[in-house]
């Protein structure tokens, strides 16, 4: 075969395989990750021990204690099963929240001295004393305590904001929503905004609802799983245990 013919061959191959498109490579979808709507095991843990209290008010059992005697389920106004804490005792309060806080406290130290609790949870600069008597109001069963309570949720301390939620959920008579509903939102802890999201739990009426709304812009991921499971939870036994509608929007 004559040289020029094989040079042209060969300049017509090169020409055919540069102008040639190149093959597209297949896109390999992303692995799907894991659920976005799992929740962590203390979220799992809280909204299904809502999900029981819902079910044993459906069941007639308002007033029958719940697994373990922590807690008991009644009905608010508005028909929504309402888990409400038992009292607990002033030592055992302490001890059970807060290890060694009881030691904090003065020996002459009378757990009925509203005032004398008052001075030490507002005024005193040992956290550790501070959280010890907000401890002991949340114990009394002094509708006094409430205000005081509720200054202590601005107190520097995490430790002693935590133990003003829990004890504005343990004083004797209604729990104060808006106080509740504002440390749920605007506390700088997500751990005590989310222990503000299960006082609210609790309650069950359109005051705390509205708080519990907020909650589902929270930051921090397990407030807003937890806000949105006891709304989910409140829609599906709004109407006495029929689920609501699939997709029903929060509020």
């Amino acid at each position: 075969m004559p040289v020029a013919v094989v040079i042209g061959l060969a300049v017509i191959g090169l020409l055919y395989m540069r102008s040639g498109s190149t093959p597209e490579v297949a896109e390999v979808a992303p692995t799907p990750a894991a659920e976005t709507g799992k929740h962590s095991s203390r979220v799992e843990n809280r909204l299904e021990a809502i999900r029981k209290a819902h079910e044993r008010a459906l069941e007639g059992g308002a007033g029958e204690p719940s697994a373990g005697g922590e807690k008991t389920t009644v009905k608010s106004g508005n028909g929504v099963a309402n888990t409400l804490r038992p009292k607990p005792q002033a030592q055992n309060a302490m001890q059970g929240a807060f290890p060694g806080a009881e030691n904090q406290v003065d020996d002459d130290q009378d757990p009925d001295d509203i005032p004398g609790l008052r001075k030490m949870a507002l005024e005193d600069s040992d956290p550790e004393r501070r959280l010890a008597a907000v401890t002991l109001l949340g114990a009394s069963d002094d509708p006094q305590a409430i205000p005081i309570l509720a200054q202590a949720l601005q107190d520097g301390d995490e430790e002693v904001r935590l133990a003003a939620i829990q004890s504005l959920a343990d004083v004797t008579g209604d729990v104060p929503v808006d106080v509740i509903g504002q440390a749920a939102v605007n506390d700088p802890s997500a751990d005590n905004r989310y222990e503000a999201l299960e006082v609210l739990s609790d309650v069950g009426d359109a005051a705390s609802r509205s708080y519990i709304e907020k909650a589902l812009n929270d930051p921090d991921e397990d407030v807003r799983s937890l806000a949105e499971g006891i709304l989910d939870l409140e829609d599906t036994y709004e109407d006495g245990g029929k689920p609501a509608p699939a997709g029903t929007p929060h509020g």
